[in-house]
């Protein structure tokens, strides 16, 4: 028997047989999640003008610069309050010696202020504004441009965008947003065993939870998603689903891929003109996963997983998402994994490379993982108190708590 693909290799076949979506604009309130594919830069500065961050008044700082190193028997010094400057106003006079102008946080600067000194340092009498503090030149306010300049990068192509990214670019004026086709992905659960979620199993059936998870494994990477059902062990049900799914960009098929007289999914997609690339990998769990592309009419990237549930979401977690940051220009194609610390001693070991259900905790000073108690590819409850896996080499040796492991986070 010839020996089983390793990971990197698995991956590298992916990543090169997948090509990157073509180009859309979307108006910024429908760019959650998607993915910028041009860099983009700003029309504009940031802020546009000169601005105070805080409540108090605008002043020239070398009016108190005989105050340095005031004691509280020092007499504070004052300023002649000339005017006050709202948010969204626009000053009407500059700033002279010995003059304050009372502003408001955001309020743009009058012309010759350098310092802002705030509100709670100061004491107001009539027309005259006394400083109890010293201010030195620049505090508590902002230059424009200090945050933006025109033509800097704002975002690289290959970010997803997230809320904050969204609010930065309604900040410079930008509304239109050029990103990549979101990736349409279809699923086909196979096997006479399954049922729907919403039925009560009979005798020797299961559940289809693979169609759950994966749907929504899906959805969270920015995928439009078609649900194709069940199909049952029937050569002609089974193609003419797999027909339909070939129309999206990605296929996932659950089941039907180990070495059952009934795994009848390699059988169909050769007889839909399905090129395979490999069929199995020495992974655990997952061993049994397929890929193939469907070149004509148009490119279908098509994953079999194997039918353990956990078994599918460690593959779509490392595989089906190397295919999916492909399409849609992320670098790098392969996610990277997290150097976190054993938070107690970890004695797992097996002969294949192993993604182990794992709980993994930032809140402290440095990244832990954990792995959690698990009995195998069909143990999907396990992964309800898991958050990401461990990755253990095969037949590493035990890990001591504090040493280092490398993790993966499930989002």
């Amino acid at each position: 028997m010839p020996p089983l693909l390793d990971i990197p290799a698995a991956l590298e076949l992916i990543s090169t047989s997948a090509h990157a979506l073509a180009e859309e604009t979307v108006p910024l309130h429908e760019a959650l999640g998607r993915v910028t594919s041009q860099t983009i830069l700003s029309p504009e500065s940031a802020p546009l003008f000169d601005k105070a961050l805080m409540d108090g008044y605008a002043i020239r700082a070398e009016d108190l610069a005989q105050s340095a190193g005031l004691s509280t028997s020092s007499p504070s010094p004052s300023l002649r309050v000339v005017g006050l400057i709202c948010a969204g106003q626009t000053p009407s006079r500059s700033l002279a010696a010995g003059e304050a102008i009372q502003i408001m946080t955001g309020a743009p600067l009058p012309s010759g202020t350098t310092a802002v000194v705030k509100i709670e340092a100061t004491t107001r009498k009539e027309d005259l504004v006394f400083i109890h503090e010293s201010t030195a030149v620049g505090a508590n306010l902002i230059r424009r441009g200090a945050v933006m300049q025109p033509g800097q990068l704002v975002l690289s192509a290959g970010q997803r965008l997230a809320p904050q990214h969204l609010a930065g670019l309604a900040e410079l004026g930008i509304v239109t947003i050029p990103v990549k086709q979101k990736p349409t992905l279809a699923i086909l659960a196979t096997g006479d065993e399954l049922v729907p979620p919403s039925e009560k199993p009979g005798p020797g059936q299961i559940r289809n939870s693979n169609e759950t998870l994966l749907a929504s494994l899906a959805l969270q990477a920015g995928c439009d998603v078609q649900r194709l059902g069940i199909a049952s062990d029937s050569l002609d049900e089974l193609t003419l689903k797999i027909r339909q799914g070939l129309a999206a960009d990605l296929l996932l098929l659950t089941g039907g891929v180990s070495a059952g007289m009934l795994d009848l999914v390699p059988q169909a997609l050769t007889a839909e003109g399905v090129e395979k690339i490999f069929h199995k990998v020495d992974i655990k769990p997952g061993k049994p996963i397929w890929f193939g592309i469907k070149r004509q009419p148009k490119t279908c990237l098509v994953f079999g997983l194997p039918g353990n549930p956990v078994s599918s979401l460690v593959c779509f977690e490392l595989f089906v998402k190397t295919a999916l940051r492909r399409l849609s220009g992320i670098s790098p194609t392969v996610a990277p994994a997290i150097e976190a610390l054993a938070a107690v001693d970890e004695k797992y070991t097996s002969d294949r490379p192993t993604y182990h259900p794992a709980l993994i905790d930032s809140t402290g000073s440095s990244i832990t993982a954990r792995t959690i108690p698990w009995q195998g590819s069909s143990d999907l409850q396990a992964t309800l108190s898991a958050n990401g896996m461990i990755y253990f080499p095969a037949n590493s040796p035990p890990s001591k708590q504090g040493e280092t492991l490398l993790a993966y986070r499930w989002c």
